[in-house]
């Protein structure tokens, strides 16, 4: 999600004040060689955009976000989430620790996790498993940018490895 300020040439990282309104950071990385040159060969001809067509409506997609808002999530997991976010704000090698905006983003990515599997309620491991997604681009390291989001995963791997999930 780069930012193209006006009259300035080039695109820009947005500051880590922005990246926290972000629900999650995923890396596409890149398509395999057989991909890329298929991507090549069409894209000259062809807009993809031109050709797409909506899979849902806008009234199935709110009733998707609706039913995920009603994924239980019982007052333990909610006190795992709390004390996972409250860790990284004591970390010695984070300059910021993670907002209540990124305690409810992983409480929301739970939720849609557990609703894609066909649950109603959501369990340890949909937290644990959008950790690096929903919080790795909310925490600020005491080191430069170059480093910065590969150390941030570090440390909440450590700190996921510390801060126990409930039975």
């Amino acid at each position: 999600a780069p930012q193209n300020p006006f009259d300035f040439e080039g695109t820009y990282l947005l500051p880590e004040t922005q990246l926290d309104r972000f629900l999650m950071r995923l890396s596409l990385g890149y398509p395999d060689p057989a991909e890329e040159a298929r991507i090549l060969h069409e894209r000259p001809g062809s807009v993809p955009l031109h050709t797409l067509a909506p899979v849902i409506s806008r009234q199935q997609l709110v009733a998707m976000q609706d039913d995920v808002d009603r994924v239980k999530v019982d007052a333990s997991l909610l006190q795992y989430i709390v004390m996972f976010a409250t860790a990284p704000r004591r970390h010695p090698a984070l300059l910021h620790g993670l907002s209540p905006r990124g305690s409810l983003s992983l409480a929301q990515a739970a939720r849609a996790q557990a609703y894609y599997v066909g649950r109603d309620y959501v369990i340890p491991e949909d937290i644990t498993q959008n950790i690096h997604i929903v919080c790795a681009h909310r925490v600020v390291l005491k080191t430069g940018p170059a480093a910065r989001l590969a150390a941030a995963v570090a440390v909440l791997a450590q700190l996921l490895r510390r801060v126990h999930s409930p039975a």
